[in-house]
């Protein structure tokens, strides 16, 4: 989007990239938190941290004063910030839902003294796993099955494909079924020794 007053008219008007993005912030500023608020409401998240968090993916540029539109940058960047966040805690809060659903299915009553070993042996197992695999690997896992992040988001924090990542996860997680499978196999034979 081509805008005649856009950052390099900035820019050159005050001849400091500094000056320029506090005349930005200035003039910026104000607009953006009340549009973030009329949108989308006081929050979470704020709309002050939203704005905050869209004038240092602006300054965190390459060349910021080649953004032809400050403002329409600032603005887009802002409503994907809040997009994230919604999606994030929607995937999380589904997360939650179904966890208290399960939970909620089964009788306390109904788990054996067994069951909760063999479910305290699982992740015992899974613990032991995920600590000897590389940390960045690890760090892929819990974003992706805990935090509910995707593939491309990940990727895009670590500076890979969505593929390599999901890859890696799977790869990650087939180590951690193996030996909970093994450990299992493990426990038959001597259970029926």
């Amino acid at each position: 989007m081509k805008n005649p007053a856009g950052a390099n008219s900035f820019f050159k008007r005050t001849g400091s990239a500094a000056e320029s993005f506090g005349e930005i912030y200035r003039l910026v500023w104000p607009e953006l938190c009340r549009y973030v608020i009329a949108r989308y409401g006081g929050g979470p998240p704020e709309p002050e941290e939203v704005a905050q968090t869209a004038f240092a993916k602006f300054v965190a540029l390459d060349k910021p004063q080649h953004v032809e539109n400050p403002r329409a940058f600032l603005f887009e960047t802002a409503r994907n910030i809040v997009t994230d966040y919604h999606r994030h805690g929607a995937r999380r809060n589904a997360h939650v839902a179904d966890l208290r659903n399960r939970a909620q299915e089964r009788d306390v009553h109904e788990i054996s003294p067994e069951t909760h070993l063999l479910e305290k042996e699982r992740l015992r197992i899974l613990a032991d796993v995920l600590s000897h695999v590389p940390a960045k690997h690890r760090r892929m896992v819990l974003l992706n099955r805990y935090e509910g992040l995707t593939c491309e988001e990940i990727g895009r924090r670590f500076g890979m494909s969505a593929a390599a990542v999901q890859k890696q996860i799977v790869r990650t997680l087939a180590k951690c079924a193996a030996e909970i499978e093994a450990a299992g196999a493990r426990k038959a034979r001597n259970g029926s020794r």
